[in-house]
């Protein structure tokens, strides 16, 4: 209780550590209160030691064993909990003890103030500093020369190589603790994958404020994840700090590519963690190999670690050195059986076993090891290492281990409490704490490791369990079918998604409701990754999400059985499979790939249309077809589908209360009938729609919204086709002013641009090849708008003839090398775009929203003629 009560004083108790003490407090009250009663019961047999009712003495004997064991577990967890804050308070009273020591030998050197610049240190360290961290001189000797304030000049990357389990992220956190003092900022980036760096790099760009208003919500909302990895690395290629970046579990050089510093400031460092034997080619300029503990450093490391108190003898020393040194042991495995060193001298513990015959030195892979930590587990124990060994393992949410969790888990693992187990965990060292207390990590191949000596029917359920917390955990879209409020808390599940996205198996049998709500899980984790530009990871996502489906609807269909929950089942499947073709499609046009966008369009209205039921999402569907058949330039197609659409609305949202819905679709509907009619060359029918869903539009969203740019494109466009250029420039202009106010530097002002350019250049501007110029700066800056860019730099190859006979091929050539890479990719073509490539070939690869309609620019004059 003296401990306790000086961890009270000492550190700012958090409310773990707070509910352990209140649990500690219960807990002793319990036990004075129940041996009070017993004791008043029988003051005198006890004192002389007469033996009372069996009965009686074993339900206080238990009684006394389950507190005491619960005594136990809340001191160790107090002390764990404890130990963390102490070691960060630490570090910051000596970060800051330095500050102060620094500032006052500036003041002895000059009277001039240091810049405030050099007082702002920056920190992003997932762990705390390990205490136990052993050997490993000679390699952070090496380390430190390697990456020295002389070597930082010429930009040192040093690669640390090495299997996995023997200690690279271990040798690159104690290297960062041990010289924090030479870095203003020290950055700890996760890169396993081209999504985990990218979250990483937003991180960054949070802690250095790059973003507005960072550590708020609203600074996320306006931020791609690749604008925000441009930012950083210009921040890193142009700041005056000194900087370290930790690029830990780099699976190869592929995956970096992007995310290289353009270009080093001041003082720059960089550190890889890797498994990768061939990184140590340019541009890293050094690499150390990091390998297991010899015999003679295992030796010392027992010695220091074993306590006297632990063995009886030199003999039994003796034989707990040979056996451990027989086994290439992780050292927080041997942490743990240094506290119990029997462990190695029982003739049947299965160590015994594996270290008998010799002495020679026998390495056993880790993985083994870490196999036998996890068996050596109780039963409860197993099973919620089971369960997270399905979640991401750099950031386990202490949140999602919480007092609303615990009941689930509870219930689900069948185990008493949630605490007492993860206890036992972290005092094997088969999970660690954060260095903020918020997260818990365990290492990959542990994970593994655990799933690997999991019977089927454990993995099953414990899949199931974590798709259902983590699909409780991430949040929902909200009433305009976005999660743009909810961008925070969908950055900070995603990484376990993608891990139940990696863990999922077609030739697995789960519970029908898992796929169910799995397929649910991923479709919203896409959508998150559409709003924030990552395509690729969506795409990834969705696919699985799609198999998720496929997979469901089969043991749907084979099942004999025809109980009402599973036709609830199957029709939420069948719905939930159009809902994710649909995406797909809608991502294939933003991806340019037309002709698998029409496909999965098709799909979608095909599974939906199976259902017999008329619902606004079957009309969006219908509307999507049009969009696939107008992408091919088939307008013919598109326009029965259209007013099919429009029938369908009409029928399903005319007798609907809510009026706004219905203009809506209608107002989609027409913008959609006036770009037909455009292609269609029926251009006074096309100005017809475009005028009546502008002014709908603008009724229902505002004269100044996104959804009322587009609208004066197209009424742009339409009065381009019909030859009126002033009045084209008018709409288009006005689209350009709003999107830049409201979007800044996004792809929809970067289209706007390019038809305000193309305009400009029919009118014969001057201006054009500025603006042009300003699309091509702005494309190049926006992920996933490479042919966007390819048909900006062909246009301003035009531009550029038409002022100058003389102009350079650079812009066209990369244009037609852009498109050529786009038509391989869809293997659309199994030739090269050739030098004459024409303007139709670029409209065409692009999303078809971003089109342009009508006048074709020529070098002497311009001829009024619909592109379709």
């Amino acid at each position: 209780m003296p401990r306790v009560t000086s961890f009270v004083e000492l550190i700012l108790i958090t409310d773990r550590i707070q509910s352990a003490i209140c649990g500690l407090y219960e807990d002793l009250i319990r036990f004075f209160i129940e041996a009070t009663i017993f004791l008043k019961r029988h003051p005198i047999v006890n004192i002389l030691r007469v033996v009372w009712p069996c009965k009686e003495r074993r339900g206080f004997q238990d009684s006394f064993a389950s507190l005491f064991n619960s005594i136990q577990a809340h001191t160790t967890w107090i002390d764990t909990e404890a130990n963390v804050g102490l070691h960060l308070a630490t570090q910051q009273l000596a970060s800051r003890k330095y500050d102060e020591i620094m500032a006052s030998i500036a003041t002895i050197r000059s009277p001039v103030p240091m810049s405030s610049l050099n007082s702002v240190k920056y920190r992003i360290i997932p762990w705390v500093a390990n205490p136990q961290f052993f050997g490993r001189v000679v390699e952070l000797e090496k380390l430190s020369s390697l990456l020295s304030a002389n070597q930082r000049a010429n930009h040192s990357v040093v690669s640390i190589i090495g299997e996995a389990g023997v200690g690279k992220s271990q040798l690159a956190l104690q290297f960062s603790y041990s010289h924090l003092s030479e870095y203003d900022a020290i950055f700890w980036i996760q890169a396993e994958t081209p999504l985990k760096l990218a979250q990483s790099y937003e991180k960054i760009a949070l802690e250095v404020g790059l973003m507005p208003g960072s550590g708020s919500s609203s600074s996320e909302n306006t931020a791609t994840l690749e604008s925000n990895r441009e930012v950083t690395k210009r921040w890193l290629s142009t700041t005056d700090h000194s900087w370290l970046l930790i690029y830990d579990n780099v699976e190869s050089a592929q995956t970096l590519e992007g995310y290289w510093p353009t270009g080093h400031g001041r003082q720059g460092s960089i550190i890889l963690t890797t498994r990768d034997q061939n990184l140590t080619q340019p541009p890293i300029s050094g690499s150390i190999r990091l390998r297991c503990f010899d015999e003679r450093e295992g030796a010392k490391f027992l010695l220091d670690n074993i306590s006297p108190n632990n063995i009886s003898a030199h003999d039994t020393l003796s034989q707990v050195l040979r056996y451990a040194l027989a086994l290439d042991v992780p050292l927080p495995e041997l942490q743990s059986l240094c506290s119990s060193p029997n462990t190695f001298i029982d003739s049947g513990s299965e160590l015994n076993q594996l270290a008998q015959l010799d002495h020679h030195y026998y390495p056993m892979s880790s993985s083994a090891l870490w196999e036998h930590s996890f068996l050596s587990l109780g039963q409860a124990g197993k099973k919620l290492a089971q369960f997270l060994a399905h979640l991401d393992p750099d950031t386990i949410p202490k949140d999602l281990m919480g007092i609303r969790s615990n009941t689930t888990i509870q219930q689900q693992l069948g185990i008493t409490t949630v605490d007492e187990n993860l206890l036992e965990l972290l005092r094997q060292s088969l999970l660690s704490g954060g260095s903020t207390s918020h997260d818990y990590s365990m290492h990959r191949l542990l994970q593994a490791a655990i799933l690997h000596r999991s019977s089927l029917e454990d993995t099953i359920n414990s899949f199931e369990m974590a798709v259902g917390l983590i699909d409780e955990s991430f949040p929902d879209y909200d009433e305009s079918d976005r999660l743009l409020d909810s961008w925070p808390k969908c950055k900070d599940v995603l990484p376990h998604v993608v891990r139940l996205s990696e863990l999922y198996s077609g030739s697995v049998l789960y519970p029908m409701s898992t796929y169910l709500v799995l397929g649910q899980l991923l479709k919203r984790a896409a959508w998150y990754l559409v709003e924030r530009v990552a395509l690729s990871d969506s795409n990834t996502l969705l696919h699985v999400a799609s198999d998720v489906c496929r997979k469901g609807l089969e043991i749907t269909g084979s099942s004999g059985t025809r109980a009402s929950s599973l036709e609830e089942i199957t029709r939420d499947l069948k719905k939930l499979r159009s809902d994710v073709s649909n995406s797909l499609g809608r991502l294939c046009m933003q991806l340019g790939k037309c002709d698998q966008a029409l496909e999965h369009f098709l799909d979608a209205i095909a599974t939906r249309g199976s259902l017999g039921e008329l619902d606004k999402e079957l009309i969006y569907m219908k509307r999507n077809v049009a969009y696939g058949y107008l992408s091919q330039g088939r307008p013919q197609q598109a326009l029965p589908v259209l007013e099919e659409a429009s029938k369908m609305a009409d029928e399903l949202f005319i007798s609907q209360p809510n009026l706004t819905v219905y203009q809506n679709s209608y107002a989609n509907s027409l913008g959609l009938m006036s770009t037909t009619f455009l292609m269609l060359g029926q251009l006074d029918d096309a100005w017809n729609a475009a005028l009546k869903s502008t002014e709908l539009i603008k009724a229902l969203t505002g004269p100044e919204s996104s959804l009322a740019t587009d609208c004066y494109i197209t009424l742009g466009e339409t009065r381009k086709c019909q030859g009126l250029l002033d009045e084209a420039e008018a709409f288009i202009r006005k689209a350009v002013d709003i999107r830049s106010a409201s979007s800044g530097s996004s792809q929809g002002t970067a289209a706007a641009l390019h038809a305000y350019g193309v305009l400009l250049g029919l009118k014969g501007s001057d201006e054009a090849l500025y603006v042009m110029e300003q699309a091509i700066k702005m494309f190049r800056k926006v992920p996933d708008s490479k042919l966007l860019l390819a048909r900006s730099l062909f246009q301003y190859a035009k531009l550029q003839n038409a002022h100058n006979d003389n102009a350079t091929h650079a812009s066209r050539e990369e244009a037609m090398a852009i498109l050529d890479e786009h038509r391989i990719q869809t293997e659309s073509s199994s030739r090269t775009v050739t030098s004459v490539a024409s303007e139709s070939q670029f409209e065409e690869a692009i999303p078809f929203w971003y089109r342009s309609f009508g006048i074709q620019a020529t070098k002497d004059k311009h001829e009024l003629r619909p592109s379709a």
